[in-house]
Protein backbone atom coordinates (compact mmCIF):
# COMPACT_ATOMS: atom_id res chain seq x y z
CA UNK A 1 0.00 0.00 0.00
CA UNK A 2 2.90 2.37 0.55
CA UNK A 3 4.67 2.07 -2.73
CA UNK A 4 1.37 2.45 -4.14
CA UNK A 5 1.16 5.73 -2.11
CA UNK A 6 4.37 6.85 -3.62
CA UNK A 7 3.87 5.74 -6.99
CA UNK A 8 0.40 8.27 -6.99
CA UNK A 9 2.77 11.24 -5.20
CA UNK A 10 5.54 11.04 -7.73
CA UNK A 11 2.60 10.91 -10.59
CA UNK A 12 1.19 14.14 -9.20
CA UNK A 13 5.30 15.46 -8.83
CA UNK A 14 5.62 15.25 -12.30
CA UNK A 15 2.71 16.46 -13.48
CA UNK A 16 3.12 19.31 -11.51
CA UNK A 17 6.56 20.15 -13.09
CA UNK A 18 4.90 19.80 -16.22
CA UNK A 19 3.00 22.64 -15.83
CA UNK A 20 6.13 24.58 -13.89
CA UNK A 21 8.22 24.30 -17.28
CA UNK A 22 5.13 25.30 -19.37
CA UNK A 23 4.06 22.55 -21.41
CA UNK A 24 2.06 23.49 -23.91
CA UNK A 25 -1.45 23.36 -21.60
CA UNK A 26 -3.62 22.18 -25.31
CA UNK A 27 -1.00 18.88 -24.53
CA UNK A 28 -1.75 18.74 -21.05
CA UNK A 29 -6.12 19.20 -22.06
CA UNK A 30 -5.41 16.17 -23.93
CA UNK A 31 -3.18 13.90 -21.21
CA UNK A 32 -5.86 14.44 -18.67
CA UNK A 33 -8.69 13.78 -21.02
CA UNK A 34 -7.10 10.80 -22.23
CA UNK A 35 -6.04 9.17 -18.45
CA UNK A 36 -9.26 10.94 -16.66
CA UNK A 37 -10.07 7.31 -15.33
CA UNK A 38 -6.60 6.82 -14.11
CA UNK A 39 -6.92 10.09 -11.60
CA UNK A 40 -10.55 9.29 -10.22
CA UNK A 41 -9.49 5.40 -9.35
CA UNK A 42 -6.22 6.80 -7.45
CA UNK A 43 -8.68 9.54 -5.92
CA UNK A 44 -11.22 7.18 -4.70
CA UNK A 45 -8.02 4.63 -3.30
CA UNK A 46 -6.91 7.52 -1.32
CA UNK A 47 -10.74 8.04 0.15
CA UNK A 48 -10.99 4.82 0.91
CA UNK A 49 -7.65 4.43 2.09
CA UNK A 50 -8.27 7.37 4.78
CA UNK A 51 -11.78 6.20 5.54
CA UNK A 52 -10.11 2.60 7.09
CA UNK A 53 -7.25 3.73 8.63
CA UNK A 54 -9.93 5.91 10.67
CA UNK A 55 -12.80 3.66 11.36
CA UNK A 56 -10.32 0.74 12.47
CA UNK A 57 -7.98 2.93 14.70
CA UNK A 58 -11.43 4.14 16.75
CA UNK A 59 -12.88 0.98 17.05
CA UNK A 60 -9.60 -0.53 18.49
CA UNK A 61 -9.42 2.09 20.91
CA UNK A 62 -12.56 1.46 21.99
CA UNK A 63 -11.95 -2.56 22.39
CA UNK A 64 -8.81 -1.52 24.30
CA UNK A 65 -10.65 1.04 26.55
CA UNK A 66 -13.37 -1.80 27.22
CA UNK A 67 -11.54 -4.07 28.42
CA UNK A 68 -9.61 -2.05 30.72
CA UNK A 69 -13.01 -0.98 32.23
CA UNK A 70 -13.15 -4.42 32.39
CA UNK A 71 -10.49 -4.98 34.65
CA UNK A 72 -11.20 -2.41 36.89
CA UNK A 73 -15.19 -3.45 37.06
CA UNK A 74 -14.20 -6.99 38.89
CA UNK A 75 -10.82 -6.48 40.93
CA UNK A 76 -9.33 -9.31 42.64
CA UNK A 77 -9.26 -9.67 46.19
CA UNK A 78 -5.58 -8.56 45.95
CA UNK A 79 -6.78 -5.36 44.74
CA UNK A 80 -10.43 -5.11 46.53
CA UNK A 81 -10.55 -2.02 48.42
CA UNK A 82 -13.78 -2.39 50.42
CA UNK A 83 -16.07 0.68 51.30
CA UNK A 84 -14.99 3.26 54.48
CA UNK A 85 -18.22 3.63 55.92
CA UNK A 86 -21.51 1.66 55.51
CA UNK A 87 -24.35 2.34 53.80
CA UNK A 88 -27.47 1.99 55.96
CA UNK A 89 -31.19 1.24 54.65
CA UNK A 90 -29.50 2.71 50.88
CA UNK A 91 -31.33 -0.03 48.92
CA UNK A 92 -35.03 -0.66 48.89
CA UNK A 93 -34.88 -3.73 47.10
CA UNK A 94 -32.20 -5.06 49.31
CA UNK A 95 -34.00 -4.64 52.61
CA UNK A 96 -36.86 -5.84 50.91
CA UNK A 97 -34.76 -9.21 50.18
CA UNK A 98 -33.90 -9.74 53.63
CA UNK A 99 -37.03 -8.91 55.25
CA UNK A 100 -38.46 -11.61 53.21
CA UNK A 101 -35.50 -13.97 53.87
CA UNK A 102 -36.13 -13.74 57.62
CA UNK A 103 -39.86 -14.09 57.22
CA UNK A 104 -39.21 -17.38 55.19
CA UNK A 105 -36.59 -18.43 58.10
CA UNK A 106 -38.75 -18.21 60.92
CA UNK A 107 -41.40 -19.66 59.28
CA UNK A 108 -39.38 -23.12 58.12
CA UNK A 109 -40.69 -22.48 54.10
CA UNK A 110 -38.06 -23.59 52.67
CA UNK A 111 -39.91 -23.68 48.45
CA UNK A 112 -40.20 -19.52 49.78
CA UNK A 113 -36.81 -19.45 51.18
CA UNK A 114 -35.42 -20.55 48.01
CA UNK A 115 -36.39 -17.61 46.19
CA UNK A 116 -34.32 -15.52 47.91
CA UNK A 117 -31.10 -17.86 48.80
CA UNK A 118 -29.13 -19.82 47.35
CA UNK A 119 -28.03 -22.91 47.43
CA UNK A 120 -29.40 -24.46 50.48
CA UNK A 121 -28.27 -27.68 51.66
CA UNK A 122 -30.48 -30.63 52.66
CA UNK A 123 -28.84 -30.18 56.18
CA UNK A 124 -29.37 -26.95 56.09
CA UNK A 125 -33.13 -27.31 55.24
CA UNK A 126 -33.55 -29.85 57.99
CA UNK A 127 -31.83 -27.55 60.46
CA UNK A 128 -34.09 -24.82 59.43
CA UNK A 129 -36.99 -26.67 59.95
CA UNK A 130 -35.78 -27.02 63.62
CA UNK A 131 -35.33 -23.36 64.24
CA UNK A 132 -38.56 -22.27 63.01
CA UNK A 133 -40.11 -24.70 65.96
CA UNK A 134 -38.42 -21.69 68.10
CA UNK A 135 -38.46 -18.47 65.62
CA UNK A 136 -41.81 -16.72 65.79
CA UNK A 137 -40.40 -13.50 63.57
CA UNK A 138 -37.64 -11.18 63.25
CA UNK A 139 -38.50 -7.42 64.04
CA UNK A 140 -36.87 -4.27 63.23
CA UNK A 141 -34.35 -5.15 60.58
CA UNK A 142 -31.84 -2.81 59.27
CA UNK A 143 -29.12 -3.44 56.62
CA UNK A 144 -25.64 -1.91 56.57
CA UNK A 145 -24.53 -2.27 53.79
CA UNK A 146 -20.99 -2.05 51.88
CA UNK A 147 -20.31 -3.24 48.12
CA UNK A 148 -19.01 -6.46 47.18
CA UNK A 149 -16.14 -7.79 44.61
CA UNK A 150 -18.74 -7.10 41.78
CA UNK A 151 -20.95 -5.19 40.15
CA UNK A 152 -24.11 -5.38 41.93
CA UNK A 153 -23.08 -7.56 44.88
CA UNK A 154 -22.99 -6.22 48.41
CA UNK A 155 -21.74 -7.39 51.78
CA UNK A 156 -24.70 -6.84 54.39
CA UNK A 157 -24.53 -6.74 58.19
CA UNK A 158 -28.58 -7.07 59.15
CA UNK A 159 -29.60 -6.40 62.17
CA UNK A 160 -32.42 -8.13 63.84
CA UNK A 161 -34.29 -8.69 67.07
CA UNK A 162 -35.83 -12.11 66.70
CA UNK A 163 -38.29 -13.09 68.98
CA UNK A 164 -38.77 -16.73 70.28
CA UNK A 165 -42.20 -18.45 70.94
CA UNK A 166 -43.89 -18.01 74.24
CA UNK A 167 -40.64 -15.29 75.37
CA UNK A 168 -41.88 -11.97 75.82
CA UNK A 169 -38.11 -10.02 75.34
CA UNK A 170 -36.30 -9.91 72.02
CA UNK A 171 -33.00 -11.26 71.35
CA UNK A 172 -30.76 -8.70 69.07
CA UNK A 173 -28.80 -10.31 66.92
CA UNK A 174 -26.53 -9.63 63.85
CA UNK A 175 -25.98 -11.48 60.32
CA UNK A 176 -23.97 -11.54 57.56
CA UNK A 177 -24.94 -11.66 53.96
CA UNK A 178 -23.27 -11.84 50.94
CA UNK A 179 -25.34 -10.93 48.38
CA UNK A 180 -25.36 -10.54 44.71
CA UNK A 181 -27.19 -9.85 41.41
CA UNK A 182 -28.54 -12.60 38.71
CA UNK A 183 -28.64 -12.12 35.10
CA UNK A 184 -32.58 -10.86 35.17
CA UNK A 185 -31.32 -7.97 37.75
CA UNK A 186 -33.00 -9.41 40.76
CA UNK A 187 -30.97 -9.41 44.34
CA UNK A 188 -30.24 -12.51 45.47
CA UNK A 189 -28.40 -14.04 49.26
CA UNK A 190 -25.44 -16.41 48.38
CA UNK A 191 -26.17 -18.63 50.70
CA UNK A 192 -22.43 -20.44 50.29
CA UNK A 193 -21.73 -17.32 53.28
CA UNK A 194 -23.85 -18.16 55.29
CA UNK A 195 -23.19 -18.62 59.15
CA UNK A 196 -24.55 -22.21 58.66
CA UNK A 197 -22.14 -23.13 56.07
CA UNK A 198 -19.56 -20.22 56.92
CA UNK A 199 -18.98 -23.19 60.24
CA UNK A 200 -19.61 -26.24 58.41
CA UNK A 201 -17.72 -25.77 54.97
CA UNK A 202 -20.69 -27.97 53.62
CA UNK A 203 -19.95 -26.57 50.39
CA UNK A 204 -16.85 -24.35 48.97
CA UNK A 205 -17.03 -21.12 49.12
CA UNK A 206 -14.63 -18.36 46.78
CA UNK A 207 -11.56 -17.78 48.22
CA UNK A 208 -11.46 -14.21 46.92
CA UNK A 209 -14.86 -13.33 48.32
CA UNK A 210 -14.66 -15.50 51.59
CA UNK A 211 -10.90 -13.09 52.03
CA UNK A 212 -12.27 -10.12 51.58
CA UNK A 213 -15.15 -11.29 54.20
CA UNK A 214 -12.62 -11.62 56.60
CA UNK A 215 -11.27 -8.20 55.88
CA UNK A 216 -14.49 -6.72 56.23
CA UNK A 217 -14.78 -8.10 59.28
CA UNK A 218 -12.01 -6.43 60.70
CA UNK A 219 -12.92 -2.97 59.72
CA UNK A 220 -13.17 -0.84 62.92
CA UNK A 221 -16.94 0.07 62.09
CA UNK A 222 -17.87 -3.59 61.36
CA UNK A 223 -16.92 -4.25 65.23
CA UNK A 224 -18.24 -1.09 66.05
CA UNK A 225 -21.84 -2.70 64.82
CA UNK A 226 -21.21 -6.10 66.40
CA UNK A 227 -20.07 -4.48 69.97
CA UNK A 228 -23.16 -2.78 70.17
CA UNK A 229 -25.21 -5.61 69.28
CA UNK A 230 -23.48 -7.74 71.83
CA UNK A 231 -24.17 -5.13 74.37
CA UNK A 232 -28.09 -5.00 73.78
CA UNK A 233 -28.10 -8.74 73.71
CA UNK A 234 -26.38 -8.74 77.17
CA UNK A 235 -29.01 -6.22 78.49
CA UNK A 236 -32.04 -8.31 76.86
CA UNK A 237 -30.46 -11.39 78.53
CA UNK A 238 -30.25 -9.50 82.49
CA UNK A 239 -33.60 -8.01 81.82
CA UNK A 240 -36.03 -11.64 81.02
CA UNK A 241 -34.96 -15.04 83.00
CA UNK A 242 -36.85 -16.72 79.91
CA UNK A 243 -35.00 -15.60 77.86
CA UNK A 244 -31.57 -17.07 79.26
CA UNK A 245 -33.62 -20.14 79.71
CA UNK A 246 -34.46 -20.58 75.79
CA UNK A 247 -30.84 -19.61 74.85
CA UNK A 248 -28.81 -21.10 77.13
CA UNK A 249 -30.95 -24.56 77.30
CA UNK A 250 -34.24 -25.07 75.20
CA UNK A 251 -32.87 -24.02 72.01
CA UNK A 252 -29.21 -25.64 72.06
CA UNK A 253 -30.90 -29.07 73.68
CA UNK A 254 -32.83 -29.12 70.61
CA UNK A 255 -30.03 -28.35 68.16
CA UNK A 256 -28.28 -30.92 70.13
CA UNK A 257 -30.51 -33.75 69.68
CA UNK A 258 -30.60 -32.82 65.32
CA UNK A 259 -26.99 -33.02 65.42
CA UNK A 260 -27.14 -36.04 66.96
CA UNK A 261 -30.16 -37.75 64.63
CA UNK A 262 -27.76 -36.44 61.57
CA UNK A 263 -24.67 -38.26 63.19
CA UNK A 264 -26.93 -41.51 63.74
CA UNK A 265 -28.22 -41.51 60.13
CA UNK A 266 -24.53 -40.84 58.67
CA UNK A 267 -22.80 -43.52 60.79
CA UNK A 268 -25.88 -45.89 59.94
CA UNK A 269 -25.28 -45.18 55.87
CA UNK A 270 -21.45 -45.79 56.56
CA UNK A 271 -22.05 -48.87 58.00
CA UNK A 272 -25.32 -50.31 54.84
CA UNK A 273 -27.64 -50.12 57.53
CA UNK A 274 -29.46 -47.52 56.07
CA UNK A 275 -30.41 -46.22 52.51
CA UNK A 276 -28.22 -43.51 51.21
CA UNK A 277 -30.87 -41.17 50.39
CA UNK A 278 -32.34 -41.33 54.01
CA UNK A 279 -34.88 -38.77 54.01
CA UNK A 280 -33.82 -35.20 56.00
CA UNK A 281 -37.41 -34.75 56.47
CA UNK A 282 -37.49 -37.94 58.47
CA UNK A 283 -34.63 -36.36 60.65
CA UNK A 284 -36.57 -33.30 61.27
CA UNK A 285 -39.70 -35.59 62.29
CA UNK A 286 -37.72 -37.30 64.41
CA UNK A 287 -36.26 -33.85 66.17
CA UNK A 288 -39.74 -32.76 66.79
CA UNK A 289 -40.41 -35.99 68.42
CA UNK A 290 -37.50 -35.46 70.87
CA UNK A 291 -38.77 -31.96 71.51
CA UNK A 292 -42.70 -32.43 71.49
CA UNK A 293 -43.00 -31.85 75.74
CA UNK A 294 -41.19 -28.41 74.92
CA UNK A 295 -43.16 -25.58 74.12
CA UNK A 296 -42.78 -24.15 70.35
CA UNK A 297 -40.28 -21.50 70.63
CA UNK A 298 -37.59 -19.87 68.66
CA UNK A 299 -33.72 -19.23 68.86
CA UNK A 300 -31.11 -15.95 68.17
CA UNK A 301 -29.70 -16.47 64.66
CA UNK A 302 -26.40 -15.52 65.77
CA UNK A 303 -26.57 -18.24 68.37
CA UNK A 304 -27.23 -21.06 66.07
CA UNK A 305 -25.09 -24.27 65.13
CA UNK A 306 -24.20 -25.19 68.73
CA UNK A 307 -22.49 -27.56 70.99
CA UNK A 308 -22.13 -25.96 74.02
CA UNK A 309 -21.59 -22.78 75.28
CA UNK A 310 -19.09 -20.85 77.33
CA UNK A 311 -19.09 -17.74 79.62
CA UNK A 312 -16.89 -14.58 79.63
CA UNK A 313 -15.47 -15.12 83.67
CA UNK A 314 -13.19 -12.15 82.79
CA UNK A 315 -14.29 -8.74 85.52
CA UNK A 316 -13.82 -6.28 82.77
CA UNK A 317 -13.62 -7.76 79.26
CA UNK A 318 -11.10 -10.07 77.03
CA UNK A 319 -9.88 -9.77 73.94
CA UNK A 320 -11.11 -11.96 70.62
CA UNK A 321 -8.36 -12.82 68.51
CA UNK A 322 -9.00 -14.19 64.82
CA UNK A 323 -5.96 -16.62 65.09
CA UNK A 324 -5.54 -18.82 68.65
CA UNK A 325 -2.47 -16.31 69.26
CA UNK A 326 -2.09 -12.83 71.19
CA UNK A 327 0.01 -11.76 68.61
CA UNK A 328 -3.35 -12.34 66.35
CA UNK A 329 -5.91 -9.55 64.83
CA UNK A 330 -8.17 -8.20 67.45
CA UNK A 331 -11.93 -8.93 66.25
CA UNK A 332 -13.27 -7.27 69.04
CA UNK A 333 -13.62 -7.53 72.89
CA UNK A 334 -16.11 -10.10 74.67
CA UNK A 335 -17.56 -8.57 77.68
CA UNK A 336 -17.30 -9.80 81.43
CA UNK A 337 -20.26 -12.60 81.94
CA UNK A 338 -21.50 -12.56 78.18
CA UNK A 339 -22.28 -16.45 76.94
CA UNK A 340 -21.63 -17.56 73.44
CA UNK A 341 -21.54 -20.61 71.48
CA UNK A 342 -18.53 -22.81 71.97
CA UNK A 343 -16.97 -24.04 68.50
CA UNK A 344 -13.69 -25.74 69.82
CA UNK A 345 -10.36 -25.84 71.52
CA UNK A 346 -6.98 -25.06 70.39
CA UNK A 347 -3.95 -25.39 73.23
CA UNK A 348 -4.63 -22.72 75.75
CA UNK A 349 -7.40 -21.14 73.68
CA UNK A 350 -11.26 -21.67 73.26
CA UNK A 351 -12.85 -20.51 69.54
CA UNK A 352 -16.43 -19.08 69.85
CA UNK A 353 -19.02 -18.08 67.51
CA UNK A 354 -18.39 -13.82 68.18
CA UNK A 355 -21.58 -12.90 66.63
CA UNK A 356 -21.35 -14.51 63.22
CA UNK A 357 -17.56 -14.71 63.31
CA UNK A 358 -15.27 -17.41 64.32
CA UNK A 359 -12.76 -16.47 66.84
CA UNK A 360 -10.66 -17.36 69.77
CA UNK A 361 -10.12 -16.39 73.42
CA UNK A 362 -8.00 -17.43 76.29
CA UNK A 363 -9.00 -20.68 78.13
CA UNK A 364 -8.16 -18.59 81.62
CA UNK A 365 -11.37 -16.03 80.90
CA UNK A 366 -13.83 -18.80 80.13
CA UNK A 367 -15.78 -21.29 81.67
CA UNK A 368 -18.34 -23.76 80.31
CA UNK A 369 -22.05 -23.07 81.51
CA UNK A 370 -23.66 -25.66 83.57
CA UNK A 371 -27.29 -26.19 82.25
Amino acid sequence: MKEILNKIKTFFINIGKSISSKIDMEKVKQFFSKYWRYFAVAGLMILLILVLYKCTGQEMGAVESTEAETETEQPSAATFVLDSQFEQDAYEQLNTLINNYFSAYAAGNIEELEKYAYPISDKEKSYIGVCSQYFENYQNVVCYTKHGLTEGSYFVSAYYELKFYEVETVAPGLEFFYVETDENGNLYVNNLYSAYNRERMEEEMDPDIYSVYVLYGQQEDVQAIRLDVQERYQAALSSDADLVNMLSSTFPLAVEDWKNSILAIEQAEAAGEAPAAESTEQTTQETEAATEEQAPVEEDHSQENVTSKVRITAEGSVNVRQEPSAESTRLGKASGGSVYTKVGEEGDWVQIDFNGVMGYVTAEYVEDVVE
